[in-house]
This record gives C-alpha cells, sequence and structure tokens, in this order.
C-alpha cells in the first residue's frame, strides 16, 4: 500500500471515529460528529476521488464493526458518496486556449449536490412507499416520537403540516453540512499547501438557467396537498441552498472593494447569519434575484454576465 492510500485510510479511520463519537453524547460529540465528512473530504480533494474512495469505505468498515451494518450503510450513503462524486467532480479541469486552466464550476457542484439530495429523497420516497404506509406517514410517525421529548404537546393537526416539510428542513440540513465540511477541508488545504484545485471564487459563481425553471415547477407543486404538496415542497427546499451560495457570492461581490471586508465577513459568519434567523432568507432571496438577472441577460443575447470561474 503506498502513501497515498495510508494517507486516505487514515482519513477513514478519523472519519469513522468522528461519527462514533456522537454516541458518548454531549454538545461537544455532536460538533464532533457533524465533522464526520470533513476527513473524507481531505483525502478527496487531496489525493483525488481515489482517496475519497478509500476513506470512505474505511470509515463504513469501522462504523459497521463498533454499530453495525446498518450505521455503514447510512454513513457511506449519507458522507461517503457524496464525497466521492463531488471530490471527482470538483477535479475536473480543461486547458483554455490561452494556456489556463478552467476548473469544474462552483455553480455546477451545487447543482450536483442538490441532485444527491433529491436523488436521495426520491429513494426514501419509493421505499417508505413499497415497504410501509409512505413517507408522510413515517415523517407523522417521527413527530410523535420526538413530541415525547418535546415541553410541548404535537396534536394531529401540527403534525399533518409539519410533516410536509420536514424532508425539506432535512434535506437542508444535510446539504448545508456537506458545504460547511467542503469547504472547511478546502481552506485547511490551501492553508497547508496540500490542495489539488486552486481557490474558488465565489464572487463569481451562477447556476444553470433550468434550476429557475426547476424552482418555479417545484413551488407550484408544493401549492398541492398530500404527496405530491410534500414532493413539491421538499425540492423546492432542496433547492434553495444552491440559492443561497449565490446570495453568498452577491454579498461577497459587494464588499470586495470595502478596506474591512475581512472583518466584515467574520462578523456576517460569525454573528449575523447563525444568529438572526431571517438572514438566511434574505440571502436566499439575494441568490434568486442574482439568478434571475443572469437568466434575463441570457435570455436577452446581453454580454454583462460574468463567467464563472
Amino acid at each position: 500500500m503506498n502513501r497515498n492510500s495510508l494517507l486516505a485510510a487514515a482519513a477513514g479511520l478519523l472519519g469513522g471515529g468522528l461519527l462514533l463519537a456522537t454516541l458518548y453524547g454531549g454538545p461537544g460529540a455532536l460538533i464532533l460528529g457533524y465533522l464526520a465528512p470533513l476527513p473524507l473530504f481531505l483525502a478527496g480533494l487531496s489525493l483525488g476521488a481515489t482517496g475519497a474512495i478509500i476513506a470512505g469505505v474505511v470509515a463504513a468498515v469501522l462504523a459497521g464493526f463498533a454499530v453495525g451494518p446498518v450505521a455503514a450503510a447510512l454513513y457511506f450513503v449519507s458522507f461517503g458518496l457524496p464525497a466521492i462524486l463531488l471530490c471527482r467532480q470538483a477535479l475536473l479541469s480543461r486547458q483554455l486556449p490561452d494556456g489556463g486552466t478552467e476548473w469544474y464550476p462552483l455553480g455546477l457542484l451545487a447543482v450536483w449536490l442538490a441532485g444527491l439530495a433529491a436523488a436521495a429523497f426520491t429513494l426514501a420516497l419509493l421505499g417508505f412507499g413499497l415497504t410501509g404506509e409512505g413517507l408522510l406517514a413515517a415523517m407523522r410517525q417521527l413527530l410523535a416520537d420526538a413530541g415525547r421529548y418535546l415541553p410541548m404537546e404535537i396534536d394531529a393537526a401540527a403534525a399533518d403540516q409539519l410533516s410536509q416539510y420536514l424532508p425539506g428542513v432535512m434535506a437542508i440540513s444535510w446539504q448545508v453540512q456537506v458545504v460547511i465540511n467542503g469547504a472547511l477541508a478546502q481552506g485547511l488545504l490551501l492553508r497547508f499547501g496540500r490542495n489539488l484545485r486552486p481557490e474558488a471564487d465565489i464572487a463569481r459563481m451562477s447556476l444553470p438557467p433550468l434550476m429557475l425553471l426547476a424552482f418555479a415547477a417545484a413551488m407550484a407543486l408544493a401549492l398541492t396537498d398530500g404527496t405530491l404538496g410534500m414532493v413539491g415542497k421538499t425540492l423546492a427546499a432542496i433547492a434553495l441552498v444552491p440559492y443561497f451560495l449565490v446570495g453568498l457570492g452577491f454579498i461577497h461581490r459587494q464588499v470586495r472593494s470595502w478596506q474591512a471586508r475581512g472583518v466584515v465577513l467574520v462578523v456576517f459568519y460569525g454573528l449575523i447569519l447563525p444568529l438572526f434567523w431571517p438572514v438566511p432568507l434574505l440571502v436566499i432571496g439575494l441568490g434568486l434575484f442574482e439568478h434571475a438577472g443572469q437568466w434575463r441577460r441570457r435570455r436577452g443575447g446581453g454580454g454583462g454576465g460574468r463567467k464563472e470561474e
């Protein structure tokens, strides 16, 4: 086994260990568990997709030995497979006629992430539909079980409403976790000079035009009732994460010329964004506004659009 394989295997052991730390409970353990995908992205973005494969398999095997095959499968599907696919795409590049290198766009990586979330939701929808009473019923049962540990009771009407939105909330939470760990991994690799892909500019991030049409279709479907309504709400929620990232890019572009931009961004990410709940909604709105503007410029054939790095 060569050096890179050993490093990838060590990353897998670390990733599996971070996941197993959640078994001990406590807020510290939850933070460690949240970082469970980080070693997989470190391996993938520094050693290539093969490194992510080795790390993901080793981490899943460790989880399987410690907890069981279900935990191994869940870890690999939730973190291993996304790390492998996203790292592979992120490291794609092509040579330009001027001798430069064009790397796989951030916007398309965000679409890949949304596609993975949509695929997982589709599998859950089909799985619960074939083996039980359906995903909606499973969400109601999950809320009923969680209600036993809450200070307030969740009545049937509230459970019916919340069950429509719960898959979307879970999909958003998973996407955000993957984004945070992927960004942390790339930042650490840049800091220590182990990165394969150069630093990307989020301020130049853009989404394909069809994303706007897909989001509009999901929003229209979300207005219906029952399972179709849940499908629309979940797909629309999944699309919000790419728009959130575009909104962040818009903010980065606006503060780029400020002398205190570093301080402003630290305050924004450290205090404003996590503590004031309307702010993420405003950022999503900025992303939608930005994407709609890009879509109009493309439809009009204008040359004012920004090319993503």
